[in-house]
């Protein structure tokens, strides 16, 4: 166990905390991983995986599981016992960076909102950039931006998706000679493609549509 900051700094990870549900998220090309205060359960992107130890706070610092954050990351750890000490090699590239869309240079573009804070939005486009690296192989994601603010249509699609908040973001993506899964057209761009995500009050977005 490691404090988080300190593992998740030397993997290069970005360090979220959503305190209303002691979770804590670390982002990194596309890679979301969250682990959850004393919650055995953690996941990488959306799959679920079950710790030996939880997150914890001892002394008023929280500690993660470093073997688990290094290795979601695709990095190789080593452990010497005599000396109780790491050793992480991340020069091992991530499977996660093998396969799947290409997300390394996606621009990312600022949208005020007067209903999500900007940790939200953030969340919101680092679940779809880890869907999308995920999902859409021959595909680059090139563009991401929150659709702003829309009262009328997120209370509709919260109707319609039985959910308590949704949100809506907007990208763009080339296509490569594969036309990805084979729905796409090879060779082109895709613009103003849509992304709807819905969470629980104060909970994590979770991907439930997109397209045109």
């Amino acid at each position: 166990m490691l404090p988080v900051r300190t593992i998740f700094e030397a993997l290069g990870l970005g360090v979220g905390w959503d305190e209303s549900t002691g979770t804590i998220i670390g982002t990194k090309d596309g890679l979301v991983i969250t682990l959850q205060i004393d919650n055995k359960e953690a996941k990488v992107n959306d799959k679920a995986m079950m710790l030996d130890v939880p997150a914890t706070v001892i002394d008023n610092r929280t500690v993660v599981p470093a073997r688990f954050v290094a290795e979601a990351t695709g990095a190789d750890v080593d452990w010497d016992g005599s000396t109780r000490t790491f050793y992480i090699d991340t020069t091992i590239e991530s499977n996660l960076n093998v396969f799947g869309g290409n997300v390394k240079n996606v621009e990312i573009k600022s949208v005020k909102s007067n209903i999500f804070s900007e940790n939200d939005i953030e969340s919101a486009i680092n679940t779809v950039i880890a869907y999308f690296k995920a999902e859409f192989s021959g595909c680059t994601l090139t563009e991401i931006v929150y659709a702003g603010d829309d009262k009328q249509e997120f209370a509709y699609l919260a109707s319609q998706y039985n959910a308590d908040e949704v949100i809506v973001l907007v990208s763009s993506f080339d296509v490569d000679s594969s036309g990805g899964d084979g729905s796409l057209t090879p060779n082109s761009t895709y613009s103003d493609w849509k992304w709807i995500l819905v969470r629980d009050r104060g909970g994590q977005w979770k991907h439930f549509d997109h397209g045109y």
